[in-house]
Formats: C-alpha cells, structure tokens, sequence
C-alpha cells in the first residue's frame, strides 16, 4: 500500500524536500527513553506522557535534532516531533492502520471461491484482499518473491497475482500445500471430488487455474 505525497509540505525549504511531522512519543516506559526536551524557542519543558517514552534515547535525539529532523509545531513553540520525508516514505511503504475495516470477511471469501470454481470446495478461505494487503506492504523490489508454506486454498497465490497487475510489477510466488486427500464426508469434500480433485492441493490447483483465466479476462475487458 504505497504512501501517497498528501500532507507532505516543506515550509522550512529542508533540501531533502517534503515532509509531514510525526509524533515523537511511543507507548510504554523505557528508562532510557524518559528525559526532558527543552523548546529551544520557548525555553518550555517536555516529557513524555504516564505510560510512553521518547521514539529514541537521549543521543539520538540529539542526532536528531542536529540534523533538523526535530520540530516543535508549526510556529515552533509546541512539544518535539520528528520530521518523516516524503522520499522516506517511498523507499519504506506507508505505514498500516491498526484497524482495517476495509478488507473483506472469511464469508464473503467462502463465497467468491464458491463462484470462481462454479462449487463450495473449501471452508472459510482467507480473503484476497487481506494477503494483498500483506503483499502491498511487505514486499517494495520489482521481483520479489512471496512463499506461503501453508498455501490452502490457493489465496496467496492469487493475490500476489492482483497486486502485480494493480502496480505493475513481477512478484513470483512459491505455493506450498500437502497433498492431503480430500474428505469425502463432507459436503465440500464432494463438490471437490465433482470437479475432478482427489486432493486439497488439486482444489489449490483448479482455484489458481481459474483466477488466472478470471484476472485476463478482466484485464482484457478493461484494455477494451
């Protein structure tokens, strides 16, 4: 989930170019992390809050603030915070809310697996959208390559398959499952078994197989 350039201004002219100011305090008390911060402008005192410390120790902070990478607000009379860049923020990816009340539920997954592959052949699915998620935050080179040792249902594999087509890059991924035969008692079991698949990795293999021919089509459809 690339970062976007909103909020990043640069009204000190800093040559590194834009930045937006983070807070300095973290949650939790770490000793080395409790000093005062004096305003250099207002001579006024800070430290941090019952409960939180400083982002870093004492010498660091004076790196810090060396290298103007500490503000006190936008007038400079409020308590520190450090600057983040704009070109940081390229190289590192955006950070990820806590609370994604965006992605998609395991029902809402057990159904689009459902219409993909035409059957109901695997129980509570992860949904794509969240290993995209995962994907678009954790992987930032041209070719990565994603591994899931635990691969399921095929979702990892179709999400890095998504998130190469959404920004235009060439993740690999390398999907792993056992061979597990499948369990004919159940109701998925037998729509497994309908469409041909003895195993849970052939079911990997039909969902894979059939989001490839889903993601050209719609690829295809869009270039129209």
């Amino acid at each position: 989930m690339p970062d976007t350039p909103a909020g990043f201004e640069n009204p000190d002219n800093d040559p590194r170019g834009p930045w937006k100011a983070d807070p300095f305090q973290v949650e939790g008390e770490r000793p080395n992390q409790l000093y005062k911060i004096t305003n250099p402008k207002t001579g006024n005192e800070y430290v941090p809050n019952p409960g939180c410390s400083w982002k870093n120790d004492y010498n660091k902070f004076q790196e810090l603030l060396a290298d103007n990478r500490i503000v006190f607000g936008s007038t400079g009379e409020a308590g520190p915070q450090r600057k983040r860049f704009w070109s940081e923020a390229q190289e590192r990816g955006r950070v990820a809310k806590s609370l994604w009340i965006d992605i998609d539920t395991t029902s809402n997954a057990t159904s689009y697996l459902e219409s993909l592959v035409g059957k109901k052949v695997f129980t509570n699915p992860k949904p794509v959208d969240l290993i995209q998620r995962f994907i678009q935050l954790g992987t930032y080179n041209e070719n990565d390559i994603v591994l899931d040792f635990f691969g399921g249902s095929g979702t990892t594999a179709e999400a890095v398959l998504k998130q190469n087509l959404a920004d235009n890059k060439k993740r690999s991924f390398i999907f792993v499952t056992l061979p597990e035969i499948i369990d004919e008692t159940t109701q998925a079991g037998k729509n497994a078994k309908s469409l041909g698949c003895e195993t849970i990795s052939d079911v990997a293999r039909l969902r894979i197989v059939k989001a490839i021919e889903k993601i050209k089509n719609e690829n295809n459809s869009a270039k129209k």
